[in-house]
């Protein structure tokens, strides 16, 4: 029994282990299913997309800059992350529109090209000899330290292995975890030339002047001596197991076993690129002489085509055989198949890095500006975001939105409005211009749910549809207007009456408002008084003249229409007149001629004191100012300070004023 438990707790613990191996293998298994997640497209660096770039005409749709050169090739992350990384020491993480998500710093040049996992992990290389591992938010998992400089770009196997060369002249093998597996010493420099996996799990890299392959389990399975340098190339496998590689002289065909199949060589020139591979078998190759070389499956020469400036850059290859390429003369050149220019785009500066190519026939390269161009055609942008009911009332709904993240590469023109009373069923309603982010709904359903989305246009067409909204409305309103408004002439004032609105609007009245004009349609505001007064008694009128007078009713929701227009004439003033009587004309006139004769006498005494004027019979005595009363404190008077007109204002920051 003893022994029954024991062997049943050892099954229980290995089999434990195993599943959390096979977890650990599943959780880091595999290179990313993107468009481009890696250098050269792919484990075995064809360059060959799947996707077709027929439609691409060389537009731009936006750039993005770093602080220094990009050599490194791009490649787009599980959730459409395009990252690469620049000699100014970080890699970045841009979304399709270009906006940067995050940049990672690491300690030297960044020149290796990254590549992406299932899982989202990013792996790449940096000159400060570390393979780093970063989360998809650009924190960092782990790195690993080599003994030299790493420009060589990282390939991820089926079981989550990632492979990578270092100037150490050392092929590592480093598990999901950080863990090193193995390493394999070539003896020489590891330069640019980066790993590539065959389907059988051999690793082929280049170092020197060898092309080395290596079992899964670190043993070599042959070595072929090239006879020049491979620094430049990384090894390119065709589907028949086929391994091509450029050496300085030559490009160098190889059987999987390693026998050379054949080898097409330079008289005057030297290969600097690595090979590609499109669907018919062709190869493709850069050259420091500024040709892109084209050679059959034979060995042959098919075309070459001269690119004006010496051809580092890996070419990258549409599923409809357009063949991408960058030169140092600063261009971006699209080829056809035959070798004829379909289109070139100048960035100015050298082309050294590998196109990438999205899924919509988007070309992704860096440039020695500084500069990731992303050149592709005009298509719709991406859906508004954020959609929000703002605010809204019984008789207005007021929407927001931010605009597309990507804008298809053209600007937005404008904003459809979408309404409707049932999720699901809205229909047009709107628009509005491309600059404006809102749309205020001043006739919604009162009492329902109102539904809206929002879509952007531009010339590459109409985007999807944003989130929906909706708000239900309050069936509140504003009341009606009072009814039944009177006015009849007193002696010296007007009696106004009225009675309530026939509908307050679901919300209780708050006011009454009383408005006046002395001609019909004039009427200003007189006075505001509560919901329990409907009667008003106006003093404020003269004999004479006729007034005119409407009410309105106020809730919580706001202010009715005014009532009915009514209007009266006093039969004598009141006491509040606005309009002087005659005997009032009269005194006001004698006020002021009594002030000017005032004013003209002290003129007069002021022309003849020759300065301080002295009464008879009284000694004139020095002014005493007012002594403080005793427990009190002594107040010191000053004098009002006056500003001169013509003293300029000071001018202070940051302040807002409002404007009446």
């Amino acid at each position: 029994m003893k022994k029954s438990i024991i062997l049943l707790v050892a099954i229980m613990l290995f089999g434990s282990i195993f599943v959390v191996n096979v977890m650990e293998s599943v959780q880091g298994a595999g290179v990313a299913d993107t468009p481009w997640p890696m250098f050269h497209g792919n484990v075995r660096h064809t360059g060959l997309s799947l996707y077709d770039t027929a439609g691409n005409h060389g537009n731009l749709r936006w750039t993005y800059r770093t602080s220094d050169k990009i050599f490194s090739s791009a490649a787009i992350g599980t959730d459409g992350s395009i990252y690469f990384g620049s000699e100014d020491y970080f890699l970045y993480a841009l979304d399709s529109s270009g906006s940067q998500r995050w940049r990672h710093r690491t300690g030297d040049h960044i020149k290796s090209s990254p590549a992406v996992a299932t899982d989202g992990t990013i792996y790449f290389g940096s000159e400060d000899h570390y393979l780093y591992a970063l989360n998809p938010d650009g924190s960092q998992r782990w790195r690993y330290a080599t003994f030299g400089a790493i420009d060589s770009s990282p390939a991820i196997a089926a079981d989550g292995t990632v492979y990578i060369g270092s100037k150490d002249g050392r092929l590592y093998a480093v598990n999901p975890d950080g863990t090193v597996k193995w390493n394999y010493n070539t003896g020489n420099q590891i330069v640019y030339s980066s790993p590539a996996i065959a389907q059988d799990g051999t690793v082929y890299i280049g170092s020197y002047h060898s092309l080395y392959a290596i079992n899964p389990d670190s043993s070599l399975k042959w070595e072929y001596n090239t006879g020049n340098s491979v620094d430049f190339s990384s090894p390119a496998i065709a589907n028949d197991g086929t391994v091509y590689i450029a050496c300085s002289d030559a490009l160098v065909a190889l059987n999987p076993d390693g026998s050379l199949r054949w080898e097409y060589d330079l008289s005057v020139d030297t290969f600097v690129s690595s090979p590609a591979i499109a669907s018919d078998g062709t190869l493709y190759a850069g050259s420091l002489s500024g040709y892109l070389y084209a050679i059959n499956p034979d060995g042959g020469l098919k075309w070459r085509y001269d690119a004006g400036g010496a051809v580092y850059s890996s070419a990258a290859i549409g599923s409809d055989g357009t063949i991408y390429t960058g030169s140092n003369d600063g261009g971006l050149y699209a080829l056809n198949p035959d070798g004829t220019l379909k289109w070139k785009y100048n960035t100015g500066s050298d082309v050294r890095a590998s196109p990438a190519i999205g899924s919509d026939g988007t070309i992704y390269v860096g440039s020695y500006n500084n500069y990731l161009y992303v050149i592709g055609n005009e298509v719709k942008p991406s859906p508004p975001r954020n959609l929000k009911v703002s605010s809204y009332g019984p008789d207005y709904v007021n929407i927001t939105w931010d605009p597309p993240l990507d804008n298809g590469g053209s600007p937005i023109t404008s904003y459809k409005i979408y309404k409707g009373s049932a999720s699901g069923q809205e229909s047009y309603y709107t628009y509005v211009g491309g600059n404006t982010l809102y749309f205020l709904d001043t006739s919604p359903i009162t009492g329902e749910t109102n539904y809206y989305y929002v879509t952007a246009l531009s010339s590459g067409g109409e985007s999807d549809p944003s989130n929906e909204v909706s708000v239900l409305l309050p069936s509140t309103t504003r009341p009606s207007p009072p009814q039944n408004l009177t006015a009849t002439g007193r002696d010296g004032y007007i009696d106004l009456s009225w009675s309530a609105p026939v509908n307050d609007g679901g919300s209780q009245i708050t006011n009454y408002t009383i408005y006046r004009g002395t001609e019909s349609g004039g009427e200003v505001l007189l006075k505001v008084v509560s919901s329990s007064v409907f009667a008003y008694r106006d003093t404020a009128v003269d004999k004479g003249y006729t007034y005119y007078y409407y009410v309105s009713a106020t809730n919580g929701i706001g202010e009715s229409e005014h009532g009915n227009e009514v209007s009266a004439a006093p039969k004598s003033s009141g006491t509040g007149g606005n309009a002087p009587s005659d005997s009032t004309g009269l005194l006001i006139l004698g006020i002021l001629i009594l002030i000017a004769i005032v004013l003209a006498l002290l003129f007069i005494l002021k022309k003849k004191g020759s300065g301080q004027v002295q009464s008879a019979g009284y000694p004139q005595q020095e002014y005493q100012p007012p002594q403080p009363v005793q427990g009190q404190p002594e107040v010191q008077q000053e004098p009002p300070q006056i500003q001169s007109q013509q003293e300029p204002q000071q001018e202070t920051e940051n302040i807002e004023q409002d404007t009446p």
